[in-house]
């Protein structure tokens, strides 16, 4: 387990870090889709250095620097079973 007060702290004014310590855990929501959308989609977010898994692998890393513990990573598309599976109302599915 990582620091039960990570990087999140910093956002806090210290005369009230003790009662965040005790009561509150920040996480952060990563949305998958971006990186995995085709480039026409509304969320799609283009490479870096010429790579989206660079992107992810930065955006991810940031993500855990913010974070206390946990990263919610979440997407529409159930792209990470594999093949994309045809869900109606999908984003990126026509």
């Amino acid at each position: 387990m990582r620091l039960w007060n990570g990087g999140a702290i910093r956002l806090v004014s210290p005369a009230n870090r003790p009662k965040y310590r005790q009561q509150v855990q920040a996480g952060f929501g990563f949305y998958l889709d971006m990186f995995l959308s085709e480039a026409t989609n509304h969320y799609y977010r283009g490479p870096l250095n010429g790579s989206r898994l660079a992107r992810l692998q930065r955006n991810l890393a940031w993500a855990r620097d913010a974070t206390d513990e946990y990263v919610w990573i979440y997407g529409e598309q159930s792209r990470w079973w594999g093949k994309p599976l045809n869900v109606p109302g999908s984003v990126g599915l026509s």
